[in-house]
């Protein structure tokens, strides 16, 4: 499996296709990720993963993410961050 960190939030003005993190729901005509950001995990994050999921087949969501480990701001335990990457990383892994 291969991890690319992009940790894109615009597009360039320079013409240079860049994805934007669009969170858990795509945006129209622009190339974008999708997934639950550390620092957004909550009890519904079930309910948020089913929604990307169903959204990851859309044509402009281009990768899955942002979504990662922050041990630091994210309330989130260890435990629950690391669940939420694995569901991540193996959505991308499906979706390739």
């Amino acid at each position: 499996m291969r991890l690319i960190d992009i940790h894109t939030h615009s597009l360039k003005s320079d013409g240079n296709l860049n994805i934007v993190d669009a969170g858990t729901q795509p945006i129209a005509d622009t190339p974008c990720s999708i997934g639950i950001h550390p620092w957004k995990i909550d009890d519904s994050w079930e309910e948020s993963f089913n929604t990307i999921t169903e959204l990851s087949a859309v044509r402009n969501v281009v990768a899955i993410g942002e979504c990662g480990f922050d041990l630091i701001k994210s309330n989130a335990s260890e435990e629950l961050q690391y669940k939420i990457f694995i569901a991540h990383a193996e959505l991308a892994e499906y979706r390739k």
